[in-house]
């Protein structure tokens, strides 16, 4: 790996999966899955494969355990590369050594002897009495196996960024995020976004302040929730528009305004861009369960067209039989025998 990477981007399901685990063991450990670009590092995905002590990781029964899990994994995203491992548990008072050494054991899966081999070790502090946040570390080591024991160098601390690989992701997870740091209570707007809730809530106190029921509004009039929240649909065009606008002017000299008019118009194009996507992928699910049912409904029809044929057949043959028989008549039309309809199943 290179030495200019400086950020872990680790997806939010992949960071609660793990600290889940924590939780239920009091510790948790396993492998990440991933690629580099650039000064960056993403995690896609992750093995668990928790060690009970240092020296387990080093045994011939945890290694076929972690080739088995590798393997499945494989079976559903064949092209998977190991970029590091995850280690997430509590320090102990006073056993901060032993702590480390214990996140730095699967380093051995990714150790050479005596040539030094580059992996991503992420660190998870899990909360204490003193301490009530969940506390990431990320590091690049430098890991190598001497024959006797396992050297893990850190070599670069890296900036983990919790977050989704879609725009629209990152907003829910933003206001969940405020939301909770606000312990349920109504976030204040931050960073320039307009929180919908609080103007949600603002109109309706007004609503209720000026005494404008349900039962004593126009129908036709649009009530304050639904104008102010148009109100901002209005506003985000607007400043949408003013972007385009500035980024078309082909001012030369580009300035900060300019610049953030620019990550706003890309921000907004890629949402654009995934509601899309998203409405391409919804019509096809339905298109394809409406295909689906046609399929159903049709072999159902056809089903019961060949019950029909065949109890009329099976009557015409009984009946074929009987006048036979009363007129003194061979009941077969050939010498082998009378035909049978086949069954059309």
């Amino acid at each position: 790996m290179a030495q200019m990477m400086g950020t872990l981007v680790l997806p939010p399901f992949v960071a609660a999966a793990i600290v889940e685990h924590a939780k239920r063991r009091r510790n948790s450990a396993g492998y990440l899955v991933g690629s580099r670009s650039g000064n960056q590092i993403t995690v896609t995905d992750y093995i668990p494969c928790t060690h009970e002590s240092t020296s387990d990781v080093r045994t011939r029964a945890y290694a076929e355990e972690l080739k088995e899990r590798v393997a499945l994994k494989k079976c559903y995203t064949p092209s998977i590369t190991l970029v590091g491992w995850y280690a997430a548990a509590t320090p102990e008072p006073g056993k901060e050594r032993a702590f480390d050494l214990w996140c730095q054991a699967p380093g051995a899966s990714f150790s050479k002897i005596r040539s030094h081999n580059q992996a991503v070790m992420l660190l998870g502090r899990m909360p204490t009495a003193a301490d009530l946040s969940i506390r990431w570390e990320a590091y690049i080591t430098s890991n190598m196996n001497d024959g006797d024991s396992l050297q893990c160098e850190r070599m670069q601390q890296l900036t983990v960024c919790v977050e989704a690989e879609t725009p629209s992701m990152n907003v829910l997870l933003a206001e969940m995020i405020s939301k909770t740091l606000y312990n349920g209570s109504m976030p204040y707007p931050t960073n320039r976004i307009t929180n919908l809730d609080r103007v949600a809530v603002e109109a309706e106190s007004r609503e209720a302040e000026f005494g404008r029921k349900d039962n004593s509004r126009n129908d036709a009039e649009p009530r304050p929730v639904e104008a102010a929240l148009l109100n901002v649909q209005n506003k985000l065009h607007q400043a949408i528009s003013h972007a385009r606008a500035i980024l078309v002017s082909g001012n030369k000299n580009k300035s900060e305004r300019q610049n953030e008019s620019a990550a706003v118009v890309e921000n907004y194009e890629a949402i654009l861009a995934e509601k899309s996507q998203q409405s391409s992928r919804d019509d096809f699910i339905t298109e394809s369960y409406k295909d689906a049912l046609m399929i159903k409904y049709t072999a159902a029809l056809l089903r019961r067209h060949v019950m029909e044929i065949e109890r009329h057949g099976r009557q015409e043959l009984k009946e074929k039989t009987q006048h036979g028989h009363g007129h003194g008549q061979n009941n077969t039309s050939s010498p082998r025998g009378p035909r049978k309809l086949g069954a059309f199943r």
